[in-house]
């Protein structure tokens, strides 16, 4: 049985492999070395449970998010696997990636979440908008996509 930290190991091993990227020593523990994996134009986070759900924390996007930014602009990216493996997605913000060929015609699924709190358990592809007040379209933060794994690693080779 694997355990906690070889599970990781194996996910940013995989992860670099399939974005032609590398893997962060000491999983971005290092001043200066931050993320789990890295290529030219993206800064990875990458994150494992044995649930069939993740507690996605805008507190931890926001400090990948500030990290990719000092890193030379790069893109923050979640890889997210569920069910060790079972399940796996990418999490980004729709504004990094619109512009991308592909991505208009990514199928996101139905699901539309509109988060009023600080988390909440991601499950499947979605999209979700991070906001000030519930209901309120003009309060609208930031916008979200979980989708496939795999999806995300086609469009962006599409795009490379």
């Amino acid at each position: 049985m694997l355990t906690s930290k070889k599970k990781s190991q194996k996910q940013e091993k995989r992860v670099a492999d399939e974005m032609k990227a590398r893997v962060v020593l000491a999983s971005g523990a290092l001043w200066g070395s931050k993320g789990d994996v890295r290529n030219d134009n993206l800064l990875m986070e990458c994150k494992t449970t044995c649930k069939p759900y993740y507690t996605f924390k805008f507190s931890v996007w926001d400090k990948i998010l500030k990290e990719a930014i000092k890193d030379g602009l790069r893109l923050p990216v979640m890889s997210i696997d569920l069910e060790d493996g079972k399940t796996r997605l990418a999490v980004f913000e729709t504004k990094d990636f619109k512009m991308m060929p592909g991505f208009s015609d990514m199928n996101f699924g139905v699901s539309k979440l509109y988060i009023h709190k600080d988390s909440f358990r991601l499950t499947s592809p979605c999209i979700f908008y991070k906001i000030g007040e519930p209901y309120n379209p003009e309060t609208i933060i930031r916008t979200y996509c979980a989708v496939p794994w795999e999806q995300f690693v086609e469009l962006f080779e599409e795009e490379n």
